[in-house]
Order: C-alpha cells, then sequence, then structure tokens
C-alpha cells in the first residue's frame, strides 16, 4: 500500500513550470552586410591592392635595372676589348681615328654574336628607354638599327688628351658609357653621353658604366652638377 501511494504522490506532482524564455520560439533570420561592413572590406582590399601594385612596380624596375646593368657591362667588355686591339687607343663617339664609322660599328665584332651585321640594338638597349622613347612617338625599330640607347662619353678623342687608356689617372671614376636621352626631333640618334643629354631612366638614377667595367646608377643631380666634373667626365684631376 505504501508502494501505491508513493507512486501515486509521485504521479500527482505537477511538472516544473518552464521558463517564459524557453517557451518563447526563435526566428533568427539572416542579414547581408552592412554598409559599415562593406566600406571596412573594400578600404582593406584597396590597401592590399596598392601593396600588390607597389610590389609589382618595384619587382618590374629591379628586373629592368639589371638588365640595363648587364648591357653596359657588355658593350663596355666590348669595347675595351677592342681598345686592346688599337693598341690602347680610344674609340670616339662620333666616329674612329680614320672618321668612317661609329663606336657601335667597331665593336660589333667584340660582342661574341654569330652574325655581328644582325645585332639587335633594341635588346642591348635600357628596358626603361625604349618604354619611355615610345611613349613620346620614337619608333625604336628604325631609329635604333645601328645603336643602343647608351651614349659613349663625348669627352673621348681621336686626338688630344683624352684619347688612350693611359691618360686616365682614375679609370673607376670616369664614364665610358651611359644612359642617354632622344635628340629634340625625337630621334633616337645619338652616339656620345654628356651632361647635357644623360638621362635618368631609373626614378632620378642614370646608369652608367666606367672605364674600369663596373656599371652603377648615379643621381641625375650629380651627373647635372660640375662636382668632380673633370675626374667624372675627362678622368683628369
Amino acid at each position: 500500500p505504501w508502494g501505491r501511494l508513493i507512486g501515486h504522490t509521485k504521479s500527482q506532482h505537477p511538472p516544473p513550470p518552464k521558463h517564459h524564455w524557453e517557451l518563447k520560439t526563435k526566428h533568427k533570420t539572416s542579414a547581408g552586410f552592412t554598409l559599415i561592413e562593406l566600406l571596412v572590406v573594400i578600404a582593406i582590399l584597396a590597401v592590399l591592392a596598392g601593396v600588390s601594385f607597389a610590389a609589382l612596380g618595384q619587382a618590374r624596375e629591379s628586373s629592368s635595372r639589371a638588365k640595363c646593368l648587364a648591357n653596359m657591362r657588355q658593350l663596355s667588355s666590348a669595347y675595351l676589348s677592342s681598345m686592346v686591339d688599337r693598341n690602347g687607343a680610344l674609340i670616339p663617339s662620333n666616329e674612329d681615328a680614320g672618321g668612317t664609322a661609329t663606336w657601335y660599328n667597331l665593336i660589333e665584332p667584340y660582342l661574341g654574336l654569330n652574325n655581328a651585321a644582325s645585332v639587335n640594338w633594341i635588346s642591348l638597349s635600357c628596358p626603361n628607354a625604349v618604354a619611355g622613347l615610345a611613349e613620346v612617338g620614337v619608333n625604336s625599330s628604325t631609329t635604333s638599327s645601328s645603336r643602343a640607347t647608351y651614349g659613349l662619353n663625348s669627352a673621348i678623342k681621336a686626338n688630344g688628351a683624352f684619347s688612350r687608356m693611359a691618360s686616365l689617372k682614375t679609370p673607376s671614376a670616369t664614364v665610358l658609357l651611359g644612359d642617354t636621352d632622344i635628340s629634340p626631333n625625337k630621334e633616337w640618334t645619338t652616339m656620345g653621353i654628356q651632361k647635357s643629354n644623360a638621362k635618368a631612366w631609373h626614378k632620378e638614377k642614370c646608369g652608367v658604366c666606367f672605364f674600369d667595367g663596373h656599371a652603377e646608377f648615379v643621381d641625375a643631380s650629380f651627373i647635372k652638377s660640375t662636382k668632380k666634373a673633370e675626374i667624372f667626365w675627362k678622368g683628369v684631376e
């Protein structure tokens, strides 16, 4: 009896009431991005794009500089090799001692190419210069058929103080060749480089190669100044 009474008593206890929040049915609707969230996402994407473009630009410039330095070293190596065969006589920028050929013509056999008559001078030119000339309407394929974008030191003469390698006091500080600008009539005909036509094709830097064979980029402000001009251009104190 006690068992039945206890069981009956337990069965009479009502279940505990549910809390009011448990009785509510939750209806959660999905919402899209708010305007602020969209603006934040757009801003982040813009920053990432800016960083990517900047990195791409730096990589492109680094590649261009490496190509430019390699070209100048190759041209200078050919020039210095030809000078040995000329018993130390320097080739002027406009013509040889007999006045019949440019310095580009005279170094062709020393470029190490199988067919010197088919030298691709565009491939031996500064990439930034080729792109810059195209922007101002210069057709590099026709105007550069016999030369690259680099000019030889215009101070070199067929005769005189600056006509032989032995006359140089500081070969490592004297310009052999470097980046040049186009002529006023938009023709790519420059054979020589001097203070007036040196061109900074690399972010205020002008590529130059020295008589000892090393190449580097020099500030345009230094190129245009007269500081150490005698050594820089003429190889004398």
